[in-house]
């Protein structure tokens, strides 16, 4: 961001910290969208002190700017300390459909980026993204995350996934296999079925009584 652009934006943010009128809130709320991407990280500060009216000004502002290019921007909210800021980033890139959902794959690869909220955020975009790729990373992911990583799935699988599931269903990683078993269990399909059977005689007590539930 250049000195004039920083210099306009700190100057739109302390206008919207200060008007009283929705208009002229509305209207510095604008200017600061017409700055673009190269806001973002004096939002992101703004973030941290603001009030209830000022934070939705200000994650509606970051949504509008949100795209491929500003998503690592948008996204470097999530690593900060405060946790207004981490929230107002998470509304923002939980809401915005202008950017690929599969960009969100690449922060769990981050060890700064905190999992639980990026999980999160994969759970606002579930409708865009693709089940064998959330199948794919759950199993990297602590237990919380692959739990929910994995009700993902659940939610958004169709038929079409059946044979990856049950190629899956012997790995090695009883708890990714119980989750399967209960994603499987939504299906009424002759192989489904004989394979569910067959994990009755499985040495894990947990995997059986999956099957059973």
């Amino acid at each position: 961001m250049s000195f004039f652009t920083n210099l306009r934006a700190d100057r739109l943010i302390a206008e919207i910290k200060a008007a009283d009128d929705s208009d002229g809130h509305k209207s510095s709320l604008e200017k600061l969208v017409r700055l673009g991407a190269s806001a973002i990280p004096r939002i992101l500060d703004a973030l941290a002190s603001a009030d209830n009216r000022e934070t939705a000004g200000f994650v509606a502002v970051l949504t509008a700017l949100l795209d491929n290019k500003s998503f690592p921007a948008v996204a470097s909210g999530l690593t900060q300390g405060n946790q207004r800021t981490v929230a107002g980033a998470a509304t923002a890139l939980s809401n915005s459909r202008n950017y690929p959902a599969n960009l969100l794959f690449g922060l769990l690869d981050q060890p700064a980026m905190p999992k639980g909220t990026v999980v999160g955020i994969l759970t606002a975009q579930k409708s865009r993204l693709n089940a064998r790729d959330v199948l794919q990373r759950a199993y990297n992911q602590d237990a919380a995350e692959k739990a929910a990583m994995f009700r993902i799935v659940s939610e958004i699988a169709d038929p079409s996934i059946v044979p990856e599931l049950l190629s899956r269903l012997e790995g090695k990683d009883p708890v990714a296999r119980t989750h399967i078993i209960s994603i499987l269990a939504r299906f009424d399909r002759p192989e489904v079925a004989r394979a569910l059977q067959g994990q009755l005689k499985d040495s894990n007590k947990f995997i059986r009584q999956a099957v059973l539930n």
